[in-house]
């Protein structure tokens, strides 16, 4: 019921700088879905199981996300490497950048073996949440979700 889905909207948000163009991971569209490490089955088992109607179902934009984060949870859980993180004020060699779908960027000291992972590969950081490892960014991460 609140989430912005209007492409007209999202244009003018893109020409005033809100956004940084079609690809901000803020942007609830699904290729940035994507990005950000939601995986096809979540969406599928979550509109299983809310159903499907030609009454329309109304859900607030955090209700959505809690239910998609769940199932979503579901379908990566058993694919992600764990690992624990201490945060950092600065960013050095041994840190990892966090983007989050806010855009605040977080840096992280791991106990991870950067050279040893592969792009795309998911990551549970222990009380933070998934990431997925973007190789091809400036990004190291991409912030999926707790």
């Amino acid at each position: 019921e609140d989430l912005l889905l209007s492409k007209s909207r999202f244009q003018e948000m893109i020409k005033s700088g809100e956004y940084s163009g079609w690809d901000d991971i803020r942007m609830p569209l699904a290729r940035n879905f994507r990005r950000r490490g939601y995986k096809p089955g979540a969406f599928a088992k979550m509109a299983i199981k809310r159903g499907l109607s030609s009454v329309d179902k109304v859900i607030s934009q955090q209700d959505y996300f809690m239910e998609l984060d769940k199932f979503n949870r579901e379908a990566i859980k058993e694919h992600a490497l764990k690992a624990s993180f201490e945060e950092q004020d600065e960013k050095s060699e041994e840190t990892l950048e966090i983007l989050t779908p806010d855009a605040r960027i977080t840096f992280c000291k791991s106990d991870l073996n950067l050279k040893k992972l592969k792009d795309g590969q998911i990551i549970y950081f222990l009380g933070f949440g998934y990431c997925r490892f973007n190789a091809k960014e400036n990004i190291k991460f991409w912030f999926a979700h707790k």
